[in-house]
């Protein structure tokens, strides 16, 4: 009896082996039953998402895509022309600016060529004077040279006369003495 007691303890936990795979074959089977409805559910909802989408899309050929497309382009040229005309606002008043420094800087030179044209007034003024000045000195420098030989010939005359005049004068004055 003892083996048999044995035979039917071993086969108890046989039998009790056995049961707990089956649990958890169950319970593993139990979970992939779940996995399946989420992964068919999901695909439902993702085709009644596309369908949804390719509902909502607008045919190339159709009115509504030609619209929305002349649409857009209009938004687009519409932009275009806003940008267009402040680039030529833009424009004109850097020009304005341009032309007002332009004249600015011809009004500058405009002055400064009179400035120039006084200055060089003025330097030739002064050139003429200084010429005249040059040209009285060197005659005054002539005639003090004239002068100096004059007075240098006055006093050789003039030395010349003197002895004679003195020297008759000493005659005359020894003969009367």
């Amino acid at each position: 009896m003892s083996q048999h007691v044995k035979s039917l303890k071993e086969k108890d936990k046989t039998i009790y082996q056995l049961e707990n795979q089956i649990d958890l074959l169950r319970k593993s089977a139990k979970a992939l039953k779940g996995q399946v409805l989420q992964l068919q559910s999901l695909l439902v909802q993702k085709e009644h998402q596309r369908i949804s989408e390719a509902n909502d899309r607008v045919s190339l050929n159709g009115s509504e895509f030609k619209e929305a497309v002349a649409k857009r382009v209009q938004e687009e040229t519409d932009k275009a022309n806003s940008s267009l005309q402040q680039v030529m606002e833009r424009l004109s008043l850097k020009e304005q600016d341009y032309a007002s420094l332009e004249n600015e800087f011809r009004v500058a030179l405009q002055v400064e060529a009179g400035r120039y044209q006084q200055l060089f007034d003025s330097h030739e003024a002064l050139k003429e004077e200084v010429e005249a000045s040059r040209n009285t000195a060197v005659n005054a420098i002539e005639k003090e040279k004239k002068a100096e030989v004059a007075v240098n010939k006055m006093a050789t005359v003039g030395a010349a006369v003197g002895d004679s005049v003195y020297s008759n004068l000493s005659i005359n004055a020894l003969t009367l003495h």
